[in-house]
């Protein structure tokens, strides 16, 4: 019980349908952080190793917003 307690959940979006569902991962129950991974996400929206592509960085202008809500 006490592991359980001090635990620390964190989990990564990196694909198109982690994108898509980035709310609802953010909202699951006991998960404490949620992370985007640049580099995957640039290869998941087709511009492989481009983590400054305008999709990319779409995405991570309004990642912060969508996951605190």
């Amino acid at each position: 019980p006490h592991a359980n307690a001090e635990s620390l959940i964190i989990v990564q979006v990196e694909t198109p349908e982690g994108v898509k569902n980035v709310e609802e991962i953010a909202a699951v129950e006991g998960v404490d952080v949620v992370l985007a991974g640049p580099m995957d996400l640039s290869a998941s929206f087709g511009v492989l190793g481009q983590p400054g592509h305008p999709k990319v960085q779409d995405f991570l202008a309004s990642f912060p917003e969508r996951v605190t809500k």
